[in-house]
């Protein structure tokens, strides 16, 4: 379920695996996966992800999400999302029934879409809180396709997947604003330094040195 995401670690509340809904990606080379689980009565979600990912949460629940040493506790709405670029500790506990909805992008795919788009200093943006309605439905439609086994054929969930990672790389940090929170601020930072982002990057997966 996990593969070619690196290390995870995810149990629901009695201690056994989420129930997958949707895994894997289409044939062919598109550089993104999705995976969709649900967790009954609780989940414990931690990974150091090889792969960039960005995670969606349903229903509307209170959680709590931890990325670089820093947590952050907050009502989040359905959809709300988390974005923890590769090589990144990241982790979440809800305790509470809940979906998740994971669409990974491999590294160099994504540095590829940044070359193309004439954007080699692009960076992914990590985020904890977040919400982009764009991103959500275009993650739906790709764990509809892998649910229903690709009806639509490996050119769409191609088209659909460099659709997501376009619209990663046109969002800079104020277009979530501020319906995203990042926790790498000091604790004296104000209230507005806290709700925005940070560009973070892992130093050994440098877009420009991948391009």
């Amino acid at each position: 379920m996990w593969a070619g995401i690196g290390e995870v670690r995810a149990a629901q509340a009695d201690g056994s695996p989420p129930t997958p809904l949707a895994a894997g990606s289409a044939p062919g080379e598109s550089g993104v996966s999705v995976l969709r689980m649900r967790f009954h009565g609780g989940m414990h979600f931690a990974a150091t992800p090889q792969r960039h990912c960005v995670c969606f949460q349903m229903p509307q629940l209170r959680i709590e999400r931890r990325m670089a040493g820093r947590a952050l506790r907050r009502e989040a709405p359905t959809g709300s999302l988390a974005i923890c670029p590769a090589g990144f500790d990241c982790a979440a506990d809800v305790e509470e029934s809940v979906d998740g909805l994971l669409v990974a992008i491999d590294p160099g795919w994504f540095s590829l879409a940044a070359a193309e788009d004439s954007a080699l200093d692009a960076q992914l943006i990590g985020c904890l809180f977040g919400y982009d309605q764009a991103l959500l439905d275009l993650a739906r439609t790709l764990a509809l396709e892998s649910t229903a086994n690709y009806p639509n054929g490996p050119l769409f969930w191609n088209e659909v997947a460099g659709d997501f990672i376009d619209n990663l790389l046109a969002r800079p940090p104020q277009r979530f604003r501020p319906r995203c929170a990042a926790c790498w601020a000091n604790p004296s930072s104000s209230v507005s330094e806290i709700t925005s982002l940070l560009t973070l990057t892992s130093p050994s997966r440098s877009l420009r040195s991948q391009a």
